[in-house]
């Protein structure tokens, strides 16, 4: 993730136009280039740390059953629910199939993309479209989305930690404003 922020900053250090900070023969960075980049990257930064924090710290199930509990039909939450239930068996399963290939005597190098994509992602994905179809059998076998609502094994109900953390959010996001509006310029 790291890696892929510095490329974006570097990217548009390198295509955005402005005010010349250096020349490297052909290249020009340009101060507007890197703080584009710099937000760019902040940005990606964040919203991948903030999904990363969530998937670290709720399990499906919970989420499930507190989406269950909302006006959202359960077909969609469903299919947020497997991407996250997924996710960890994916995991897995490109490590299995990178030692597989590395068994077999197949060395891949960084840089090769291709030799990647056939060798490692294509497996990986004929395991996924095999994972898909199972579930979508045993979805149909179920009479999946027959019915309008979906009844949750336990029900979840807001508490006081809850309303807290709303509050809390929108606290931040007031002073987030704030301080994009103006208000903060006379802080330290």
């Amino acid at each position: 993730a790291l890696s892929f922020g510095a490329f974006i900053v570097l990217v548009q250090a390198l295509l955005t136009p402005g005010a010349m900070l250096a020349k490297l023969g052909p290249l020009t960075i340009t101060s507007e280039g890197l703080r584009v980049g710099a937000a760019m990257a902040l940005r990606f930064l964040g919203i991948l740390g903030g999904s990363v924090l969530f998937v670290a710290t709720t399990s499906p199930e919970e989420f499930s059953q507190a989406l269950s509990t909302t006006r959202i039909p359960y077909r969609y939450t469903y299919v947020l629910v497997l991407a996250l239930r997924f996710l960890p068996l994916f995991r897995e399963e490109y490590k299995r199939v990178r030692e597989a290939q590395a068994l077999r005597g197949l060395r891949l190098r960084p840089w090769n993309l291709l030799s990647h994509v056939r060798w490692i992602a294509v497996p990986v994905l004929a395991s996924a479209l095999s994972r898909a179809d199972g579930v979508a059998l045993a979805m149909q076998g179920r009479a999946f989305g027959r019915y309008p609502r979906r009844t949750p094994a336990t029900a979840i109900s807001w508490t006081s930690a809850d309303w807290g953390a709303v509050l809390a959010m929108v606290c931040g996001l007031v002073g987030v404003g704030w301080f994009l509006s103006g208000g903060g310029a006379g802080w330290p």
